[in-house]
């Protein structure tokens, strides 16, 4: 008797419950990989925590501070802390301890969410780094990872373990950057945000 082809043998259970694992591995795998960082990127980690472009006391420092005091609690898919946290469970965590919730819209959102809740409101804006004020929050991918901006290039968010809260250069993530939200908080101890560009001074009259 000949053995039947393998385009007529038939499936067995054992077959099915392989090719059904492998599609989990597949599909587990590129839900983490838009936190993970880009290969070869020495100092893509902060060895000591920079300094943040915020004075002490101001909304954006106690925002920033706060996220520090998570550094290395490890990523868990869906978490908001106290010691386990997603990229999105991160910013609501920081926000909502600083009693500064209103500002991203007084709920927990995705990603995604909050990037469409600051489109709304006009305070989304394109992914060019020198436009981030420390505070502000960064998206990569339309919405694959978010963190917050600390300033001199740094951000902070959740990464997938082992890495878990980590500051990192805002580059150096395998998703681009394409997104900026401008939260309404301060940069300054006396509650104002950045100094105004002056006027310029009138010409003297001929």
């Amino acid at each position: 008797m000949t053995r039947p082809s393998i385009a007529t043998r038939p499936r067995t259970s054992a077959g099915r419950t392989f090719r059904r694992l492998a599609l989990i591995a597949s599909l587990a795998a590129s839900l983490v990989v838009g936190a993970l960082p880009a290969p070869v990127a020495a100092g893509w980690l902060a060895t000591d925590i920079p300094p943040m472009a915020a004075e002490e006391g101001s909304e954006a420092w106690r925002v920033l501070t706060k996220a520090e005091n998570q550094l290395r609690d490890r990523w868990k898919f869906s978490a908001i802390g106290p010691d386990k946290f997603d990229c999105s469970g991160l910013v609501f965590f920081v926000f909502r301890e600083t009693d500064l919730l209103d500002r991203i819209g007084n709920k927990r959102r995705g990603a995604t969410a909050y990037k469409n809740w600051f489109a709304r409101r006009g305070l989304r804006i394109g992914p060019n780094i020198e436009n981030a004020e420390a505070g502000d929050l960064l998206v990569w991918a339309h919405g694959k990872h978010i963190g917050l901006y600390v300033g001199d290039g740094w951000a902070i968010s959740a990464l997938v373990n082992p890495y878990g809260v980590r500051i990192h250069r805002w580059n150096k993530i395998n998703k681009r950057l394409t997104d900026i939200l401008k939260v309404d908080i301060s940069r300054k101890a006396d509650g104002s945000g950045p100094d105004p560009i002056p006027s310029p001074e009138p010409s003297p009259a001929p």
